[in-house]
C-alpha cells in the first residue's frame, strides 16, 4: 500500500512538472510508460525508460525526480551497490529537507543491507597501529573499519612486531577481531671478562727491574753477612 501510494506520488509530480515545463505530449507519455513499468514490477524496463527520459530533459527538478526513481528501480532489483550510489549523488543536490531526509533514511537502509564493519582491537603493544591490506592509510588501535563489502578481509597491525590477521566480513554485522603482539624478547649481551695483555716491552723491563732488585739484595745480602762474619773473625784468620 506505501509503495503504491508512492508511486502515485512520483507519477503525479512528474506528471505536473512535466505539464509545467512544456506541454509535450509525446514526454508525458514516456513518463507514464516508465511509471506504469515500475508499477508491474518490470523495474529493469522502468529503469532504461526513466535513465533515457533524463537524458533528454533539462529541467533540474525533473532531473532530480527522475535521478529517484532510477534509484528506486535499483533498489527493487536488488542492485543495493548502484543504487546507493545514485541515492547519494541525489542527497548531494536536493535542497528540500523533506526529501534528503527520505534519501538519507534510503542510504542508511542500504548500507546496512550491503556493508560491514570491523571492529579491532589489540592487546600486548598500546601504540599498536592497523589498516587494512587493500588500503596503506593507518590507524591507532583499537579502530573500527566501516562500509566493508562482505568476503574475507586481510588486517594487519603494526607495533614492536607485525601481525596479519583474516576476518569473515557480512553484510548488516560488525566483525570482531582482536590482533595480540607477543613481546618482543630481550636479547642477553655476553659479559666480556677483560684480560689485560701487556706489552712486550712493559714485561721486559718489569722483568729487568725484578732481577736488578734481587741483584741488589743478593749484593746487600752477602755484603751483611760478610760484615757480621768479620765482626767475629780473628785478625788473619777468615781471608
Amino acid at each position: 500500500m506505501a509503495r503504491n501510494a508512492l508511486t502515485l506520488y512520483l507519477t503525479l509530480a512528474l506528471t505536473c512538472s512535466v505539464s509545467l515545463s512544456s506541454p509535450n505530449t509525446e514526454l508525458d507519455a514516456r513518463v507514464t510508460a516508465a511509471t506504469q513499468a515500475f508499477q508491474t514490477q518490470q523495474f529493469e524496463s522502468a529503469l532504461k525508460q526513466f535513465r533515457s527520459i533524463r537524458e533528454t530533459v533539462k529541467d533540474p527538478a525533473m532531473r532530480l525526480r527522475l535521478q529517484w526513481n532510477m534509484a528506486r528501480c535499483l533498489e527493487e532489483m536488488q542492485r543495493h551497490v548502484q543504487a546507493l550510489r545514485i541515492f547519494e549523488d541525489y542527497a548531494k543536490t536536493v535542497a528540500d529537507p523533506v526529501r534528503l531526509s527520505r534519501a538519507q533514511a534510503k542510504i542508511d537502509k542500504l548500507v546496512q543491507q550491503t556493508f560491514g564493519k570491523i571492529a579491532v582491537s589489540c592487546v600486548g603493544d598500546a601504540n599498536a597501529r592497523v589498516f587494512l591490506e587493500k588500503e596503506t592509510t593507518e590507524r591507532p588501535c583499537p579502530a573500527i573499519f566501516e562500509r566493508q563489502e562482505p568476503g574475507l578481509v586481510v588486517i594487519i597491525g603494526r607495533g614492536d612486531s607485525v601481525v596479519r590477521e583474516v576476518v569473515q566480513v557480512e553484510a548488516g554485522q560488525t566483525s570482531q577481531l582482536q590482533l595480540a603482539f607477543l613481546p618482543t624478547a630481550t636479547k642477553e649481551i655476553p659479559v666480556r671478562k677483560e684480560t689485560r695483555n701487556w706489552p712486550w716491552y712493559v714485561a721486559g723491563a718489569a722483568a729487568v727491574l725484578t732481577s736488578g732488585a734481587l741483584t741488589v739484595w743478593l749484593l746487600n745480602r752477602d755484603e751483611g753477612q760478610t760484615r757480621h762474619r768479620a765482626t767475629f773473625c780473628l785478625e788473619g784468620t777468615c781471608d
